[in-house]
């Protein structure tokens, strides 16, 4: 990993702006310091305060923690996880488009990628959100396992069921690109539907039936709105919506598996 990353990350800097001083794109540079951070450890010839980021994750070694016989420290083994989320103008994918997309990792790192960012956005046609779906899709990919509160396509009785796959899809396929097929999905919502008996299956509700820490919030029609002009206020308030939606869903995921409800969960 370029020795740099981890020194302009510790000073605040985000991805895209790392990305954009080193030459590269934000996706290489969030995969370089993932690795770095949570998988290799920190480089011999890295910068001094950088171990002390290792510890994001909550399988890595203590930065203080030296190795013993000259082994290596232990590091996360396991599967890559994803908790995603989409926000999107409308629930169908013919005249819907997309806002934004965020995934937060096993470490607690979010990645996120919206409209109105610069490797995304078509200035002569700003509804165009082709690089936006094909941007999330990508991400999404490099996980073993993605984890959603209603993403997944579900039929039943009363209907079909699930939003975030299949409205990333249609738009995958509005401009000829290929659609995603995760590999492993649990929906959650899916989970707490078969399990528990709540008086809403909102993930708000279950966060308030949970006593989680984080909180979501709501989005009212007027944001909703002036965000369909791309106003970047609202955009941003619906960016930190998204990111709050996926923390919230990681925190309900550890919780449904602490109490065995993803033993044996529905594919």
């Amino acid at each position: 990993m370029d020795p740099r990353l981890a020194t302009l990350r510790a000073e605040g800097l985000s991805f895209q702006e790392i990305g954009a001083l080193l030459g590269i794109s934000k996706d290489a540079a969030q995969k370089q310091f993932r690795r770095w951070a949570g998988a290799d450890g920190p480089s011999a010839d890295g910068p001094a305060a950088a171990p002390r980021l290792a510890a994001h994750r909550p399988d890595a070694p203590r930065p203080d923690a030296g190795p013993e016989d000259g082994l290596p420290g232990p590091a996360y083994v396991g599967f890559d996880i994803g908790y995603f989320d989409l926000e999107a103008t409308s629930l169908n994918g013919s005249f819907g488009r997309l806002h934004c997309g965020a995934c937060c990792h096993v470490d607690g790192a979010i990645w996120e990628a919206r409209i109105d960012e610069a490797a995304y956005r078509n200035r002569r046609q700003p509804s165009d959100d082709g690089k936006l779906a094909v941007g999330i899709r990508d991400h999404l990919r490099s996980h073993d396992i993605l984890v959603s509160w209603n993403g997944k396509r579900s039929y039943s009785s009363m209907g079909r069921g699930g939003f975030d796959i299949p409205m990333l899809n249609a738009r995958l396929v509005n401009v000829g690109e290929a659609i995603i097929r995760p590999p492993e999905h649990i929906d959650l919502l899916k989970e707490s539907r078969r399990h528990l008996q709540l008086h809403s299956y909102r993930l708000e509700a279950v966060q308030i039936f949970l006593e989680l820490q984080e909180e979501k919030t709501s989005i009212t029609p007027r944001i909703w709105q002036r965000a369909m002009d791309y106003d970047k206020d609202a955009l941003d308030y619906i960016a930190d919506h998204c990111r709050r939606d996926v923390r919230v869903l990681r925190l309900v995921f550890d919780a449904f598996r602490r109490t065995g409800m993803l033993v044996r969960a529905t594919r």
